[in-house]
This record gives C-alpha cells, sequence and structure tokens, in this order.
C-alpha cells in the first residue's frame, strides 16, 4: 500500500495544507495520506504555537471529508523532541508492507541536509517536494525528490496568526470549521 505521511506543526492548518495534500495523494497514487500534527518541531521553536491537543484538533477538521486522509497523534504522543527518522523508522517497523512517501516543502528540502538522520529517512521513505514560495528543489547528495505538481499558494500559518492577532480577515485562508474552531476556543485571539 503507497502512504504518505504530512507532518507539520499545522499550525493552524489551513487550506494550503488541504490542496498539497490533496494534489500529492492523486499525484502519487496514495492509498492514505497520513496527516502527523508535530508535538514540537526541533526546527520551529517560538511563541505562537497552540497547545498539541488544539493543532490535533484543527488538523483533524482540516483533513475532514477526504477517503485517503487520516490523522494521527503518534508525534504528540512521544517526549519532545520529534524527529521524523524516529516516526518513520516506527511506521516501517510496525508495517512493512508499506511504501512510505515523506511529503515536505522546498523549504524543508533545502534544509534537509540538517535534519536528524537524512540519509536514513531516505532508506525508509521516497520524498516528495512540494512548491512553496523558494527556489526550486534541488537533490540532497546523488538523490532526488519526486516534486508535486501543486500550485504555488501564497499561504502561511505565520501569516494567518499575524492576521487573527490583528482582527484581519482570514477568508479564503482556512477551512471554515478550522476558523470556528479557532474562534470557539479564542485562539491567536487580538492582541490588546
Amino acid at each position: 500500500m503507497r502512504v504518505g505521511l504530512f507532518g507539520g506543526t499545522f499550525n493552524p492548518p489551513h487550506l494550503g495544507h488541504r490542496v498539497i495534500a490533496e494534489q500529492a495523494a492523486e499525484t502519487l497514487g496514495l492509498s492514505r495520506l497520513i496527516w502527523i500534527p508535530a508535538r514540537q518541531s526541533p526546527l520551529k521553536e517560538g511563541t505562537g504555537q497552540v497547545s498539541a491537543a488544539h493543532r490535533l484538533a484543527m488538523t483533524s477538521l482540516c483533513a475532514a471529508d477526504h477517503a485517503a486522509f487520516v490523522v494521527s497523534d503518534m508525534e504528540i504522543r512521544r517526549p519532545p523532541p520529534s524527529f521524523t527518522v524516529d516516526t518513520l523508522a516506527s511506521l516501517a517497523s510496525d508495517h512493512p508492507d508499506w511504501d512510505l512517501h515523506l511529503l515536505i516543502g522546498e523549504d524543508s528540502w533545502d534544509s534537509f541536509d540538517r535534519w536528524r538522520e537524512p540519509e536514513r529517512i531516505l532508506s525508509l521513505a521516497s520524498v516528495a517536494v512540494y512548491p512553496r514560495n523558494t527556489t526550486a528543489a534541488g537533490p540532497l547528495s546523488d538523490r532526488t525528490a519526486t516534486l508535486i505538481p501543486a500550485p504555488r499558494l501564497d499561504i502561511s500559518s505565520t501569516e494567518i496568526r499575524r492576521r487573527l492577532a490583528m482582527a484581519e480577515p482570514v477568508a479564503g485562508l482556512l477551512n471554515t470549521d478550522v476558523l470556528d474552531y479557532i474562534r470557539a476556543h479564542e485562539l491567536y485571539a487580538p492582541t490588546a
């Protein structure tokens, strides 16, 4: 079975994430795409991150209603820091019949050599790269990644958090259920 892994902080998950996931599922012929919110990304420490429980709930709302999409809390349950190589090793061990495909953005691919055990990651999964607002994805050493032909969307969680904190509109950036959840739980509330 071809299984994609889509990890991230998803702080919050937005429509750009959804489009990328749909494009990856179709392009790679995935039977399943597992969204995996990180408990805390080793490369994204800082302010503005809501709890893992909230990010898991919002990710579930964003990924809803697609037959191939599932959301996993496996990295949230693991003590920090959580590394992609550990997640892949665990899944490969538990599901040796899965053909794993790791979905990452161009910005992550550009810094992939700084990840923990990048060569082992490449031995455990094929890497699929989706475009961001950066240069074209390049190979790591002599290896290459599959480029997902997703449209370049100028949507970022950082910008959404800024807009929400400033009480600016976020129409067209978030799934309605995710926005309702954010408002109900007063996440990323306007600053005083």
